[in-house]
């Protein structure tokens, strides 16, 4: 969401203002509602040791896992993990999605510490009450911890913090014996957050909104210090319900430290300078960067000359004004007035406003702030008292985050979602994009002929395993199972591969058969098709193996209608019957439930009377002929729908499993029976027409 033009000085004016007196900065946290934001992915990655212990690689669009020190983290698809070895203690450091996920990996892991912890700036906090687990997100990555359970360091936790979790996990839960402990590096400075919003009722007008969460500027020295703005440190009093402002010193001769933030593009910002001691020709320096550190735009240069900050550079799309009032240019002269505590005597407030026009801020880059010392004894500091970032509204935002705004103290909303694609600290160059994906699939097939090529009436077989392969027969991710239909697939990359069936072991199969190489060539072999060259975009399918089974030979029974029981309901067989309504769980007995199954036979119009009826009319012909240990009943279970003579169009249930006359028989009584469990009216209409087809295939 940009500001409208026209409120963008009244804004910032109003920020400058408020801010540079004693009352704004209590004034946001009285108005700022506590819901941290549901959208705002983590200012930077975290570092996480120990044992690895599984680890399962993103493939396609398929998500991976990593296990490390007893803790499972979901691999994003697209997201490569490199160097995991598996039973050695490692540390990685990874950056996480807005879902919690590990999207990308920052260096190569290194040998881990003998101590198995997660480390990273907290983003959300929950202490666990009693029966209720609680939670803690570190660098992005979401932790659970057991219920009922105080952890030794918890009341330094809060977002923010720079954090160390020791993990002692069972089940994923983080349990006793860990403990939270302050994370020593790198440096992190903390900047209260403006957005741009909407108040709510008429008339809506845009306000200015705090964030719940800070704006964090990473530090690339630790000779840097880090210091929370109040009456000693930098001369300012600070109300006991304001929000934490902190600042940055720099002393270290002929040398320059750089704070940078990683979470988000700003608009504005307001910051105060300070020296102390010897700083003549130090400069501090505000600019935007590139993910890869690159200097995108130099925003603003001051050199420390004389007793005051002169602005020597400025960029032409960006307006400074000092001390919320006068608008100054290049060559204006911020004086050190104002005594600053440790950090000397430091200047009005300086508000610098970025065009919302421009063109050269319309990109993502990451905002820096440098001090660069000439030489001497002395230090200078930078206070950022706050800063209004770009932020674009996402999902369902006007019903998450909402607040006071700090304007009209109007109840209002404003956006979560980030311009920017999340990157870690030091801002390393973001992955290129994720390569087309293509398909490949198949089936695992009764072929009745065995002619090696899967033809219509030959039914598939369900839950048997493939893998997939790369061109060194290495497994690529997961290997998957064919469905109710015998049928698989896998979203790969472009490359070459191999698919490789876990020879089935089911009674119904009495020999392997002969498999088949698919639409995009390959060999074929035993149970496995090499050498399956795939380009972007690509379908490539029919990639079969075919099977002996018993049901090549097509064995069907006396299927009788209806009618038949009725006119002979008092000479029904033994055998146990699934009513819909009367025991949808567990089968009941023919003879000892006669009423129930001489009701279920009347029928009627609705789904359960229609699916009782066909259904059965079914059992009981199955029953007839000897019940399921029958070996021609047996046989008819794993023949296709076509050797009892039924004929009709694919149907697709609820569920995704379709039926067809090359389906078996043992699939349509399956989902028969899910239908009836799962009260899933639409599906039974369409399974009592299909045994209605079935039933009376042999008359009266």
């Amino acid at each position: 969401m940009r500001r409208p033009t026209k409120f963008a000085l009244f804004v910032c004016c109003f920020v400058a203002l408020s801010l540079s007196a004693s009352g704004l900065i209590s004034m946001v946290d009285q108005l700022i509602t506590k819901t941290v934001s549901a959208f705002a992915p983590p200012p930077n990655g975290a570092r996480i040791c120990g044992v690895v212990s599984g680890y399962v690689p993103a493939v396609g669009n398929a998500a991976g896992s990593i296990r490390i020190g007893g803790i499972n983290y979901v691999i994003a698809p697209g997201a490569f993990v490199r160097g995991v070895v598996v039973g050695t203690d490692q540390c990685f450091s990874f950056c996480f999605d807005d879902s919690g996920r590990i999207a990308r990996q920052d260096g190569e892991p290194t040998a881990g510490q003998n101590i198995p912890q997660i480390c990273g700036i907290v983003t959300s906090f929950s202490p666990s009450l009693g029966g209720i687990n609680g939670s803690v997100t570190i660098g992005g990555a979401k932790i659970r911890l057991a219920q009922a359970m105080a952890f030794p360091g918890q009341n330094q936790v809060a977002p923010g913090s720079n954090t160390c979790l020791y993990t002692v996990a069972f089940n994923d839960v983080i349990n006793l014996g860990s403990y939270f402990f302050p994370n020593p590096s790198p440096k992190q400075v903390r900047i209260p957050q403006l957005v741009n919003g909407t108040t709510f009722g008429p008339p809506s007008e845009s306000d200015v909104f705090a964030l719940p969460d800070p704006m964090i500027l990473t530090l690339d020295s630790d000779q840097a210090s880090v210091f929370t703005v109040g009456p000693q440190t930098f001369g300012r009093t600070v109300g006991n319900n304001s929000p934490k402002v902190e600042g940055f010193s720099y002393s270290v001769p002929n040398s320059t430290v750089q704070g940078v933030s990683c979470s988000d593009s700003l608009w504005d910002a307001e910051l105060e300078l300070a020296s102390d001691g010897f700083t003549e020709g130090d400069m501090v320096t505000l600019k935007l960067l590139n993910p890869d550190k690159t200097v995108a735009q130099q925003l603003a240069m001051f050199t420390i000359t004389g007793g005051a900050a002169k602005l020597t550079q400025l960029h032409p799309d960006v307006k400074m004004h000092s001390n919320g009032m006068s608008t100054q240019g290049v060559g204006h002269n911020a004086q050190f007035l104002l005594w600053a505590g440790n950090a000397g005597y430091k200047t009005y407030p300086l508000t610098f406003i970025l065009s919302t026009s421009s063109k050269a801020f319309s990109g993502c880059f990451q905002f820096a702030v440098d001090i660069k010392r000439s030489g001497g004894i002395g230090k200078v500091s930078v206070v950022l008292n706050n800063v209004n970032v770009k932020r674009m509204e996402r999902g369902n935002d006007p019903f998450t985050s909402m607040g006071m705004g700090l304007h009209t103290g109007q109840f209002g909303w404003y956006p979560t979602g980030r311009v920017c694609e999340f990157v870690c600290w030091p801002c390393n160059v973001l992955p290129p994009p994720p390569e087309q994906t293509a398909n490949l699939s198949g089936y695992v097939y009764c072929d009745s002929n065995d002619n090696g090529i899967r033809e219509a009436g030959e039914a598939g077989l369900p839950n048997v395993e493939i893998l997939l392969l790369n061109s060194a027969g290495m497994p690529v991710g997961a290997s998957t199972k064919t469905n109710a239909n015998g049928f698989y697939s896998f979203t790969v990359r472009p490359g070459t591969y191999q698919v490789k069936e876990i020879q089935p072991t089911d009674s119904s199969i009495m020999a392997d058969g002969k498999d088949k190489e698919g639409t995009c060539g390959g060999v074929a072999g035993d149970d496995i098709i090499t050498n399956i060259v795939i380009v972007e975009k690509a379908n490539c399918t029919e990639y079969n193996f075919g099977e002996k089974c018993t049901s090549t030979k097509c064995d069907t029974i006396c299927w009788r209608t209806t009618q038949h029981w009725i006119n002979n309901s008092r000479y029904l067989p033994g055998g146990t019957v699934l009513i819909s309504g009367i025991n949808a769980n567990n089968p009941v007995g023919i003879q000892q439930n006669l009423p129930a199954v001489r009701q279920a036979l009347q029928g009627g119009s609705s789904a359960m009377q229609r699916i009782n009826k066909e259904y059965v009319t079914a059992q009981l012909s199955l029953a007839a002929n000897g019940g399921s240990g029958s070996p021609v009943v047996f046989n008819v279970f794993w023949s296709p729908l076509s050797c009892s003579g039924v004929s009709f169009a694919p149907v697709t249930l609820s569920n995704g499993v379709t039926l067809a006359p090359s389906s078996l028989l043992d699939t349509l009584n399956t989902q028969s029976v899910l239908a009836i469990k799962q009260n899933r009216h639409a599906d039974m209409f369409l399974l009592a027409d299909i045994w209605a087809l079935v039933n009376g295939r042999c008359g009266q």
